[in-house]
């Protein structure tokens, strides 16, 4: 990543970050607009990510700032590469495991050749349903509000597309894959399905997200480092613009009042400069004669 300008923050900029876990993707744009307005002092700085990463996910969440601001459909359109683990035989109501256990089933007939069989069928344009404990509105309320409080969110299913389902290593109970898909696409939801294909159920242990589109994990910065790439090239302190505002208007008045002010003051000296000489002059005459 290049060194980003104070200007760079204002006319636009892309920001790749690798998201902590335990981070949700509003609690990383958070911490950036803060560090815009206490190091950089600019408050005004539009700033958005673009595609959610599940709090217990990590990896790549590219960031815009600025104008730039305006690009993000862009990015979310973008093909997605993923790399996790998903843990057959137990289901959660989240489908990962930020909620407790629910049910659990005997995966003694599963094996490895199983698993890779049942993936290909999640290959190409799939029907799936998201989590009921996902961001999805529902009658302009998260899904996971009415989830989390005890009701159940009336979601509808989405095509998405998968162009790739790995398998890439099975010890059971847990099963290591990587996933190339489009937009929309919800992993939890393809792990879930994937266990109750194989009739043991299933949930996502973790998960990381390593590219979109052209930009790939390895470019990212650590959330705690990214402000390292993003020195500016001018002095960090600046006048927040109110204030700015505020002082231009204070010396406006001052001007103005000068203005105003120096026009008497020099009709009176004029007129006080004729008089002086005159006397002066008269005083000298009678002094000679």
């Amino acid at each position: 990543m290049s060194k980003i300008t104070q200007n760079d923050f204002y006319n636009g900029q892309v920001i790749l970050v690798n998201k902590p876990k335990t981070w949700t993707s509003f609690d990383v744009v958070n911490k950036m607009r803060s560090d815009l307005r206490h190091t950089y002092q600019i408050p005004f700085a539009k700033i958005g990510h673009a595609g959610t990463l599940d709090p217990l996910a990590t990896g790549l969440l590219i960031v815009c700032i600025g104008r730039k601001t305006k690009t993000i459909e862009q990015f979310q359109g973008m093909e997605k590469e993923y790399t996790g683990t998903m843990m057959l035989g137990c289901t959660t109501p989240s489908y990962d495991m930020e909620t407790p256990v629910n049910e659990r089933y005997s995966i003694a007939h599963i094996t490895p050749e199983l698993i890779k069989e049942a993936a290909k069928k999640f290959v190409g344009a799939v029907w799936q349903y998201p989590p009921d404990f996902s961001a999805k509105k529902i009658q302009g309320d998260r899904a996971y509000n009415i989830a989390r409080s005890g009701g159940h969110p009336d979601i509808k299913p989405n095509l998405v597309n998968i162009s790739k389902f790995e398998i890439v290593d099975v010890l059971l109970p847990m099963v290591e894959f990587k996933v190339v898909c489009g937009k929309g696409t919800y992993i939890r939801s393809l792990a879930h399905d994937l266990g109750r294909q194989l009739g043991c159920g299933g949930l996502l242990a973790s998960l990381c997200r390593t590219r979109i589109g052209k930009y790939k994990l390895k470019g990212a910065k650590e959330l705690k480092d990214w402000m390292e790439a993003a020195q500016p090239t001018v002095a960090k302190k600046r006048i927040p613009v109110r204030t700015a505002m505020k002082k231009a208007k204070e010396r406006a008045k001052e001007r103005k009042k000068m203005v105003v002010s120096s026009g008497k003051p020099s009709s009176k000296k004029k007129t006080g400069s004729k008089k002086k000489p005159a006397a002066k002059k008269e005083s000298k005459g009678k002094k000679r004669k």
